[in-house]
């Protein structure tokens, strides 16, 4: 025996207490990023349970970056966002109710002139030759363009019933701009039928050539989306024209136009429903499209990824990992409820590609007014949430990312942590980060944890607030250590004291953050044996 009392506690027929051995393990940040689809024992310690206004980078987890106000069109709703470039001109466009702005970073100016907009935004914007058109999605407008100076002006264009005001989305294929047909918000454009209409080669005004879908899509609708999609030839690719319909359908053409002797089909592919109009957008190459199981990728849906619905993966699925999320976010939404119907409100679902931070952000409509996103980082494919961005529209102008709020402020991506709002205050928001479950490598076996010791880099000081959750419960997180020693930004490992008793322990950091940037580099556990008698 090693102790007096423990021969003592013998002698008398007692039982010799265990010596206690403290350990140390170390536990990855979780760089794999947001899993909601795994089952939380099973899942990898690369994985995040929540990761909230924190981005997983390479090798780190990072606070995302701030906002700043833009510019501010005045209290309005129903917004959208177009960027025209071309030759010295370099503008964002900016639309709201019955309004239109442009915007070149310093000036913000009226270019409605004598238009007579109804009380709808512009959400279409197709650049071509020297000139940016828009267009509404409720019939209202004739289709409107601007080269850069002065006000809009009437296109006039001769499409459906001799005019231009029954068409919608708009795209550019081998010289030729193509329309979606919409019909009137009085009858409901949803009910449009399913055709498009296209001009000449180079034309920017005339007549328009209209062409019907009809006896091709099988699960009818109307046509939600015109684009290009690509298809791998040789060392080159080639640009087909597709068409995705409000059911799902995926038409795929190739060929001059669609009354050339080119022109054939070759491709029909299914996604499930797209969640709105405005819920598809480009990955380089390659199409995203939002539907109400989260967002696909096109060429993955050509390259036969795509399985029908309820199958058990769906492989052409960007969104696989965060699926539950997705799916249940959609059905806790406003859209959830009130489905294809809703007009204004099905906008608000949209993503964008934001190339500087190596980011892809899907925006998920909460309300008419409220929205988060799902970002996925675009190197590592690890994904995250961000919050307190109640984006209408995006667009990425100048290199960085803005977007448009109820408000209507236009607000700027920054390099700093802190939002910023209208006014000039910097705005708090909630930052969450919970690892995976880890049994620190000793399965079945009963732990007390001691202490977690980040490696974390902050800047205004330390103050770093942790917790453990154990066996699958979940608890705030209270213990806190701070050191306001040094205000520059400083690596620090401090030992943060927890307290639980399990076989496993998933590391939990919850804060309200408004401007101290964090940088979490990795964790270590201090734990012993709890099975001491």
């Amino acid at each position: 025996m090693s102790t007096s009392r423990e021969l003592a506690k013998f002698l008398k027929g007692g039982i010799v207490p265990k010596r206690s051995s403290a350990q140390l393990t170390s536990v990855p940040v979780p760089i794999g990023g947001l899993n909601t689809r795994d089952d939380p024992a099973l899942m990898g310690p690369m994985y995040a349970q929540e990761l909230e206004n924190l981005f997983p980078g390479f090798g780190t987890i990072d606070n995302r970056t701030g906002i700043t106000n833009a510019t501010d069109t005045g209290s309005l709703t129903n917004a959208g966002l177009g960027v025209f470039k071309y030759n010295t001109s370099n503008f964002l466009l900016i639309s709201a109710d019955g309004a239109i702005w442009s915007w070149n970073g310093t000036t913000l100016t009226d270019i409605e002139g004598g238009a007579a907009l109804a009380s709808y935004p512009f959400i279409y914007f197709q650049q071509f030759r020297d000139r940016i058109f828009m267009k509404d999605d409720s019939g209202q407008h004739p289709v409107y363009h601007w080269t850069g100076t002065g006000n809009i002006v009437a296109s006039g264009f001769a499409g459906p019933t001799g005019g231009d005001t029954l068409l919608g989305p708009m795209h550019v294929y081998k010289n030729r701009l193509y329309f979606a047909y919409r019909s009137t918000l009085a009858v409901n454009p949803r009910t449009a039928l399913p055709e498009i209409w296209y001009g000449g080669v180079d034309a920017v005004t005339g007549a328009l050539t209209q062409f019907s879908f009809a006896s091709v899509l099988r699960q009818g609708g109307y046509i939600m989306f015109i684009g290009s999609v690509t298809r791998a030839k040789d060392f080159s690719e080639d640009e087909l024209f597709c068409v995705v319909s409000s059911s799902g359908e995926v038409l795929v053409y190739q060929g001059e136009y669609p009354g050339s002797a080119s022109w054939s089909i070759i491709g029909k592919y299914f996604v499930p429903r797209p969640l709105g109009v405005k819920a598809f957008f480009y990955f380089g190459s390659d199409l995203i499209i939002m539907t109400i199981e989260g967002a696909f990728s096109m060429r993955s849906v050509m390259g036969g990824g795509f399985q029908e619905s309820g199958s058990a993966i769906l492989n052409g699925a960007i969104t696989d990992i965060i699926r539950p999320s997705f799916a249940a976010d959609y059905k806790s939404s406003s859209f959830g409820v009130a489905g294809e119907i809703d007009v204004f409100f099905d906008r608000i679902w949209t993503g964008i590609h934001y190339p500087l931070n190596n980011q892809l952000l899907l925006n998920i409509a909460e309300s008419s007014t409220t929205a988060h996103q799902y970002v996925m980082n675009t190197v590592t494919g690890a994904w995250c949430k961000f919050s307190g961005w109640n984006a209408l529209a995006f667009a990425v102008y100048k290199d960085r990312l803005h977007f448009i709020t109820s408000g209507t402020d236009v607000f700027r991506s920054v390099d700093t942590v802190a939002d910023v709002n209208a006014t000039g205050s910097q705005v708090s928001r909630t930052e969450v980060l919970r690892t995976s479950y880890n049994d620190l490598g000793v399965p079945n076996q009963e732990k007390q944890f001691k202490e977690v010791r980040p490696t974390v880099e902050q800047n205004n000081g330390l103050n770093i607030t942790l917790g453990v959750d154990v066996d699958y419960n979940e608890i705030p997180p209270t213990s806190n250590v701070t050191n306001n020693a040094v205000l520059s930004s400083k690596v620090y490992k401090p030992r943060v004291g927890v307290i639980g008793i399990g076989n496993s322990a998933a590391i939990h950091f919850e804060r309200t953050n408004t401007s101290q940037e964090t940088s979490f580099k990795n964790f270590q556990v201090l734990w012993e044996d709890a099975d001491i008698i």
